[in-house]
């Protein structure tokens, strides 16, 4: 356990980090798993809800922007 007040602070802030980052992650999976599933109508939707999480999450630091940029070939390749 951290003694330093300033220490603990850092734990709980990296806590919050840690469920934000997660959340992404997770929301990142599930776009994807919808844009690799749906048919042509929807299709476009979906690639677009998928390249724009997928650059909010590169520019928040969660992914880097190589995987970023992967990721969104892969969608527009399917």
């Amino acid at each position: 356990m951290a003694n330093l007040a300033s220490a603990q602070k850092k734990v709980r802030k990296d806590i919050k980090k840690a469920k934000r980052n997660s959340m992404y992650r997770s929301k990142i999976d599930q776009i994807l798993r919808v844009a690799n599933r749906t048919g042509e109508i929807a299709d476009t939707i979906s690639q677009s809800a998928a390249y724009k999480t997928i650059d909010k999450a590169a520019k928040r630091g969660i992914l880097s922007k190589q995987k970023a940029s992967r990721l969104k070939s892969q969608v527009a390749s399917r």
